[in-house]
Parts: C-alpha cells; structure tokens; sequence
C-alpha cells in the first residue's frame, strides 16, 4: 500500500490526508522486503538529494518490476519517481522516455483518471516544457487539468500546480490572455482550501506574469508583488528541491519594472532577490 502523508507536515493544512504520490517530487525510497513489500525510508528526491535518490529509485524499481511485474502500480509508481528525478539532473531525453512509458502503460492498465496516471501525465508535460517542446506540453498539460478538475480524489494543489504549469506553458507560447484565464479560474477553485498554501502565492505570480505580457502593469504589480512575498513567508513549507520557483517569482517582479523601464525599481529588487537567494541556501 501508498504511504500516507499528513498534509499538516507537508503543506501546512492540518485538516488532510493526501497519498504521497502526489506531493511535488515526493519519492519515499522503497526498499525490497518480505517478498512484494516496500518500506518507504527516505524522501531524498523531495529533500532536493537527487545524487542519492537516483541509484536506490532505480533498484526499487528493477525489485518491483522483477516481483510485481512492469505494470504493477507500485512499479509505475517508481517509474513516475524516477523521471522526475532524470528531469531534475536535466537528464531531459531519458525523463520523456520513462514518463511517457509510465504514463501510457498506467493510462492502459489503470485508466486515464486513476491518480497515478494522472500524476504521470502531468510530469510529462512538465518535462515537454523544460525540453521546449510546447504544442505537446501545452495539450499534455491541459487535457490532465480537465481530468483532475473532475476527479474527486484530487488534491487541491496538484490541480492547481497543473494550472500552474499549464500557465507558465501558454506564456512561453506568447498567449498570455489564455494563461490569465486558466490562472484565475485555478486561484477561484482553489479559495477555499489553498488560501494559505504556497501554490496560491505561485499562481499569483505566474497571473502577474501573464497580466505583464499583456501590458497591463497596474494590475499585475500587486500580484507579482504578494506573490514572491508569499513565498518568502511561506518558504518553510517549499521542499527544497521548488526552491527555484522563489528565484522565479523574484525575477517576474525584476522584469515587470524592466518593461516600464523603472531603473531604480529594477535595482532594488535585483538586491532583493539575490540576497533572498543567498538566505535559501544558508539555511
């Protein structure tokens, strides 16, 4: 069985329980023991140790595909945990190939609205944004927000780091009009449940982001602004390995003042972030 995670240790929401396969790079190590069973040991990969995690995700996942078959959950599960880890290292060839190998094979096996499909989906269309490849990143990433839009076992911040991603996507695409759409949309369905969490301080930045690309500075200013601070606020709860979406939040802020051509204001917060980023590392 999935390890439980309690989301007030992880996301700072005490009032629920998530499977720990769909925390962002959770990767509990799993050890072969009696047979078909595997303790979870250590969530290197989330800790951002991706050196280590790499070799014991790999033997996990030869045990399980040698025990429980190569289309066994928990096999695809590893499978899932190790391309993360290879999108990680930018080992970006080798990520697609296995993230599109779990994410078929569970979309068969599983079906294409079952959690570790879904979650499969959404690294694959991850990876096709960090190669650049947008058209398939864009459709990947938007047909898995539709099915985690209508499934009842998803958590709140995996839907909305799927809008996240899919935000970030049509902005590099240059449609900034359709990335402010799905963000607000996003941040709505998500009042309720994620006011507090650092998701919603990343979507308020990426809607800045999109608000910039379309020129209209005043209104993304206070967004871009709450958003890198609610990320500092909150920089407790990011696991280290999404430490980079501060940087990002930080240099959204930088080049909406570069675009009006505020010297000062580009000075300031060019200081600002780097020495943020200098804080996170000594911690």
């Amino acid at each position: 069985m999935m390890r439980q995670v309690d989301d007030g240790k992880q996301s700072g929401c005490p009032c629920q329980r998530r499977d720990s396969r769909e925390l962002p790079l959770f990767a509990g190590l799993r050890r072969m023991t009696d047979g078909a069973r595997f303790a979870t040991f250590a969530p290197l990969p989330y800790e951002g140790k991706l050196g280590e995690a790499e070799p014991l995700e790999t033997e996990a996942l030869s045990a399980k595909t040698r025990t429980l078959g190569s289309e066994h959950q928990a096999s695809l599960e590893s499978m899932d945990l190790l391309s993360v880890i290879y999108t990680r290292q930018g080992r970006l060839n080798e990520a697609e190939a296995l993230a599109n190998q779990g994410w078929e094979t569970a979309a068969r096996v599983l079906g294409p609205e079952h959690a570790t499909t879904r979650l499969a989906q959404r690294n694959l269309g991850q990876v096709y944004k960090r190669q650049g490849k947008l058209s398939e990143a864009e459709r990947t990433l938007r047909e898995v927000l539709e099915i985690s839009e209508r499934a009842r076992d998803a958590t709140p911040d995996f839907v909305l780091g799927c809008a996240i991603s899919l935000g970030e996507t049509l902005i590099s695409l240059g449609r900034h009009s359709d990335a402010e759409s799905i963000l607000r949309n996003a941040l709505v369905r998500s009042a309720m449940s994620l006011s507090e969490m650092w998701q919603t301080s990343q979507a308020r930045s990426v809607l800045g982001a999109a608000l910039t690309g379309q020129q209209r500075f005043e209104e993304a200013e206070p967004l871009l602004l709450a958003g890198y601070r609610g990320l500092i606020k909150a920089r407790h709860l990011i696991p280290p390995v999404e430490y980079s979406v501060i940087q990002d939040s930080g240099e959204r802020v930088v080049r909406l003042f570069a675009t009006q051509k505020l010297e000062a204001k580009i000075e300031e917060w060019k200081t600002r972030v780097r020495q943020d980023a200098e804080g996170l590392e000594k911690q």
